[in-house]
């Protein structure tokens, strides 16, 4: 008789996983050789949603536990219910002893919500002329200009409570979209996934202005990130060309 994975994650687990507001969500499509057996979520606010996972790996004949930065991993027989019922309840005591106290963290942390990446994504160019405007900064300078002024003007707002500069920053992040949006063939639009973004596409990849600004504020040691998005959006040459 074939183990039932997720009914027994469900036993185990679920108790903890709905004292601590998760519930059992949607498992995306199985790859080749790894599927999702069991992905917990809970929402915190309208674009926001925590989770953890536990997945099978059967090309490596392993059990694994993805939640945040947590992976815990174990070699796993498929035929083996006794072993599998032991090792979820590895994973469940993990989830107790740090897994959803990371979480708890996390929610501390300030975010975005949903509605103000939308409105992020229809505003910047508003938004973006209202902060040049308000601190005299020329539209023409160069993008390696715009960037150290980005980097400096949030670190002058350091120490200070979210609430009190969160619109600065949502200007800032606008500012840095359109210096983005300089760059050949970049995009402004929207990612839609389980949460909801403004992103700008470029050559290599993306970047999430709000995001990125907010992360910045929150830890100066990050600021080459904000330097390193030029690559995500430029070509190869291009980048090479700022010297950076």
């Amino acid at each position: 008789m074939a183990i039932q994975y997720k009914k027994i994650i469900k036993d185990i687990m679920g108790p903890d996983a709905k004292e601590n507001g998760f519930v059992l969500g949607k498992n995306g499509p199985a790859g080749l050789f790894k599927r999702t057996l069991a992905s917990y979520e809970k929402r915190i606010d309208s674009s926001y949603v925590q989770g953890f996972d536990i997945e099978y790996d059967s090309g490596e004949d392993k059990l694994v536990l993805w939640s945040g930065t947590i992976r815990e991993e174990r070699s796993f027989d498929k035929d083996n219910e006794a072993l599998f019922r032991k090792i979820i309840a590895e994973f469940a005591n993990i989830m107790k002893e740090k897994g959803y106290t990371a979480w708890k963290e996390d929610e501390k942390i300030p975010r975005f919500s949903m509605s103000e990446q939308g409105f992020l994504l229809k505003n910047y160019n508003d938004l973006s002329l209202q902060f040049c405007q308000d601190n005299n900064i020329d539209v023409d300078a160069g993008i390696v200009d715009k960037l150290n002024y980005i980097i400096e003007k949030v670190d002058k707002l350091k120490n200070r409570r979210f609430e009190e500069i969160k619109e600065e920053l949502f200007k800032i992040a606008a500012f840095y979209a359109t210096t983005m949006l300089t760059c050949d063939g970049a995009s402004i639009n929207e990612y839609k996934g389980v949460d909801y973004y403004a992103i700008v596409s470029g050559e290599l990849g993306v970047i999430y202005p709000l995001n990125g600004i907010l992360r910045l504020w929150l830890d100066s040691k990050d600021e080459w990130f904000v330097y390193n998005s030029c690559e995500t959006i430029l070509s190869e040459e291009e980048f090479e060309a700022l010297n950076l």
